[in-house]
């Protein structure tokens, strides 16, 4: 018999629960928050595309899916710099959306 006893990593008290369920719903905003501010940036850059490209846009950039370029970026003024700095800043909170998930394994 080992002298310590291993805890399950299914099972969690209350508190750690509730703090990691917190978690999510933070993580969950801020993706959808960031998905936002990206498809009225491209709603700025480029008026005459729809709310639904540039929601559309905003995630196939932010999960560098990248099937093409919905919004022709390339020739709008700024129009690279900010799907640049979109895209980083749009992966990091991906990554840290998905972190809490491994934390959280419902019983």
């Amino acid at each position: 018999m080992l002298p310590f006893r291993r805890r399950s990593s299914f099972v969690f008290s209350d508190a750690e629960y509730r703090t990691g369920v917190r978690r999510l719903y933070i993580a969950f905003t801020v993706v959808i928050t960031i998905l936002i501010i990206g498809a009225m940036g491209i709603k700025l850059l480029s008026p005459e595309t729809s709310f639904t490209k540039a929601i559309y846009f905003s995630v196939i950039t932010i999960t560098t899916i990248g099937f093409s370029e919905v919004v022709d970026v390339q020739h709008i003024e700024g129009g690279m710099w900010f799907i640049t700095i979109y895209a980083l800043f749009g992966m990091g909170s991906m990554l840290w959306w998905h972190a809490p998930q491994k934390s959280i394994q419902l019983q």
